[in-house]
């Protein structure tokens, strides 16, 4: 009788469907098999499965919108395997690529399917293609990646190089084009000087041509938000938050909301949000580029909510930890699709005198505005000894815990035993962001921690840098010396 029914109802049905409804609908009569192959049909398991932050495995820069409905439903149903495949077993390893470049590598990243981009120590920047390069910036020595965001839309790369002095931070703000006929291309598009000890730098919406930074005010002991709110016409506010910064804070700044920059501390017990409204920002902005704080300017709006039930068995940890938040930007633009992050938290502790580091991983979920059901912390129950790689050069040297994370997934290095050097490649899936962690039936404890498996011509013992993309299922691994490896799982 479905067969029956005018097209609008169809539709109607349609937004109710899951990819698996889908499937069954298309094994029913003819009728709705021809409508179950029309878009409309794999646009609603499209927008659920982004909403889900599951990211699609797309090849490249390819808009979704110019899929055929043949590739639409085989790169869904391709998400659906892969998210099987990491979240309820150890996916096996299905091929792998190597790069290679002569200089020592400081930073590695996944661009789409296609594309992967590197930072070396003489501030080269090369775009690789599989195993070709393709591109190339140099910065020259002493510059370093701080920040890459890529604008799937516009098929643009977006990165912030960086040299510091005694007294200032030296800044380029550089754009990798990737035309849809022709090499991709590297561009300047700014430079901006920030000064005293910069704590981060924050790509906000390349769109406005927004960009922020957090910086530490010794004399106050306060944080100061410097915000380029046109790059192009170098219109910037510099102020004195007046938020004091303590020890144990963990700071992020979050620009997808239109009106409003967002300041997102995280400390062990809470969350707290500050906002500050653009125009609030735009009045207090000029064309000048200022090196001193023009003022304090508090936040108009805080919110703050605690974590439900956290668990002081891991408290020993806390003595250093690696903070690494992951922003959901979906490939389509839908109001159905919220946007959310996922904070994971690499809780530490180094013994003096043997050098070991035990650790175990927490990860949580958050919004804008923040929602109590998402702040509780899930734990890899049994804590690892992970490996660290020392980076730096002369005095300024320093361990660097080898892990990746994802939105949904997070890789690292491990020692099999303490006391030996035998490493292995663990991984571990969140829980999904539609669970209700404030509901009494949530685990926060996992023991679903895998072993990957790796190629025979990987030495793990040369790892130095690592990355991860969740939508092909690949893990990146940069080795001393500027060997890569891209090795696909599934």
């Amino acid at each position: 009788m479905l067969s029956r029914l005018p097209y609008d109802i169809l539709l109607t049905i349609v937004q109710h469907l899951r990819l698996r409804d889908v499937a069954n609908f298309q094994q029913s009569c003819k009728a709705l098999r021809d409508f179950a192959q029309t878009k409309p049909v794999w646009r609603n398991s499209t927008i659920d499965i982004l909403d889900a932050c599951r990211p699609l495995p797309v090849k490249g820069f390819t808009p979704i919108s110019e899929l055929s409905i043949a590739e639409l439903a085989e790169t869904l149903k391709s998400t659906v395997r892969l998210q099987k495949a990491w979240a309820s077993r150890c996916p096996s390893l299905t091929s792998y690529t190597i790069l290679g470049t002569d200089e020592e590598l400081i930073w590695l990243s996944p661009i789409t399917s296609m594309y992967t981009l590197c930072c070396t120590d003489t501030g080269t920047v090369m775009c690789w293609n599989g195993n070709q390069s393709i591109a190339e910036w140099s910065s020259g020595d002493e510059w370093e990646i701080w920040k890459c965001r890529v604008e799937f839309e516009d098929r643009v790369v977006y990165f912030v190089m960086a040299k510091r002095s005694d007294l200032l931070t030296e800044c380029q703000l550089v754009a990798l084009v990737f035309p849809v006929d022709g090499p991709p291309c590297f561009e300047m598009r700014s430079t901006f000087t920030l000064p005293g000890w910069v704590m981060s730098v924050y790509l906000l919406d390349p769109s406005r041509r927004l960009l922020s930074a957090y910086l530490w005010l010794e004399s106050s002991g306060s944080l100061a938000l410097y915000v380029l709110l046109d790059w192009e016409k170098r219109l910037t506010a510099f102020f004195d938050t007046g938020i004091l910064c303590v020890p144990h804070q963990e700071w992020t700044c979050l620009g997808y909301d239109p009106s409003n920059i967002i300041i997102h501390c995280e400390e062990k017990e809470r969350i707290t949000q500050y906002r500050y409204p653009i125009t609030l920002l735009e009045k207090n902005a000029s064309l000048s580029q200022p090196l001193v704080v023009t003022g304090t300017l508090a936040p108009p709006e805080r919110t703050s909510l605690p974590f439900i039930n956290n668990l002081p068995l891991y408290d020993e940890y806390l003595s250093l930890n690696s903070h690494f938040v992951r922003q959901w930007w979906p490939t389509v633009p839908s109001s159905a699709i919220q946007r959310r992050s996922s904070t994971i938290i690499l809780f530490a502790y180094r013994n003096p005198d043997s050098g070991v580091h035990l650790a175990t991983l927490a990860q949580h979920y958050f919004s804008i505005p923040l929602q109590a059901q998402q702040l509780r912390r899930w734990y890899v129950h049994e804590p690892f000894e992970i490996a660290c790689f020392s980076h730096g050069h002369g005095d300024n040297m320093h361990d660097v815990p080898m892990i990746a994370v994802d939105f949904g997934h997070a890789v690292w290095l491990e020692y099999v035993e303490r006391d030996t050097e035998e490493k292995r490649l663990r991984f571990v899936t969140f829980p999904g962001v539609d669970v209700d962690r404030s509901s009494e039936e949530f685990n926060q404890l996992s023991a679903d921690v895998h072993t990957l498996d790796v190629p025979a011509d990987l030495n793990l013992n040369e790892i130095c840098h690592m990355g991860i993309d969740q939508a092909q299922g690949s893990v990146i691994l940069g080795l001393v010396g500027g060997k890569i490896f891209i090795i696909k799982y599934m």
